[in-house]
């Protein structure tokens, strides 16, 4: 779980799974959203950030949802993935 503008965000398994794999921490993911462009064409609800880094382009998904037993609302991050770039000769 991370704070991001006073909201809770907290990863689904899948998504935990991804950040793991790919080798990226949650400074990274929480760099995304802050400071990376939204891309249009999600529906409503749902976020994609984007953000260029030395690896390459990474894009977080974030939703918002529910926690019942907290009764309010929380950022759900479903998706990360880190689109690397070519390197040039």
């Amino acid at each position: 779980m991370i704070l991001r503008k006073n909201e809770e965000v907290r990863y689904s398994t899948s998504a935990y799974h991804e950040i793991s794999k790919l080798g990226l921490n949650q400074q990274d993911v929480l760099d995304a959203l802050e400071n990376g462009n939204e891309t249009a064409g999600r529906a409503e609800g749902i976020e994609e950030m984007r953000l260029s880094k030395k690896e390459g382009l990474l894009k977080v998904v974030v939703a918002e949802s529910f926690d019942f037993s907290s009764r309010r609302p929380v950022r759900v991050v479903t998706h990360a993935a880190l689109i690397r770039t070519p390197k040039r000769r």
